[in-house]
């Protein structure tokens, strides 16, 4: 990467799991050395982990003009619903993973998905469609990055971007993440 760097072939770097305050080094160290520019910043940003994101990170994409780009929408797959702890197989990814995918499995996050799932169904959606949904219209969001496992998978998760987020959704939605759901991956829970 150094050599296409110096031979002039890189012109735009990607951060992944970045910080604001390492976006803005990065960028301020392009800007000093000649270095190609930051242009996007790949974070985990989902309804279990989007606190890190909105109240940081997404301020410094904006200032800076950086690309965002949504990694892992549905939470390793635990916001799909197929996880679900009580019926889980031992061989799915989040349980194998434990290090990995332990923020997804915790009791505060499985609370959360099982909200998520009701309001999902509310409204007549999976809940794969209603996490992706949600991903996809927040106007900060350049891109998802989604792991699809089969053709199957990927056709479910791009037909979510036919399913409209309205006012009553938003708010079902913000009234778990404020009041009961705001940060389930650090293992914190408002709901008592």
């Amino acid at each position: 990467m150094a050599e296409l760097v110096r031979q002039g072939k890189v012109r735009h770097l990607g951060l992944s799991n970045e910080t604001p305050y390492g976006l803005m080094k990065f960028l301020e160290a392009a800007g000093s050395r000649g270095l190609p520019a930051v242009a996007s910043v790949q974070n985990a940003y989902n309804l279990l982990d989007r606190n890190t994101f909105e109240t940081s990170l997404q301020e410094a994409c904006h200032y800076t003009n950086t690309a965002f780009l949504a990694h892992s929408p549905l939470a390793g797959g635990a916001l799909s619903g197929k996880y679900a702890l009580e019926t889980a197989s031992k061989e799915n990814r989040l349980l194998k993973y434990p290090g990995f995918t332990a923020r997804y499995v915790s009791s505060p996050a499985n609370a959360a998905v099982k909200a998520y799932a009701e309001v999902a169904e509310k409204y007549g959606m999976t809940p794969a469609h209603l996490a992706l949904a949600w991903c996809y219209t927040r106007p900060f969001v350049t891109s998802t990055l989604i792991g699809a496992t089969s053709a199957d998978q990927m056709r479910d998760n791009l037909m979510a971007m036919n399913f409209p987020v309205n006012e009553d959704m938003e708010a079902d939605i913000f009234e778990l993440y404020f009041n009961k759901h705001r940060a389930p991956t650090t293992g914190v829970s408002l709901v008592g």
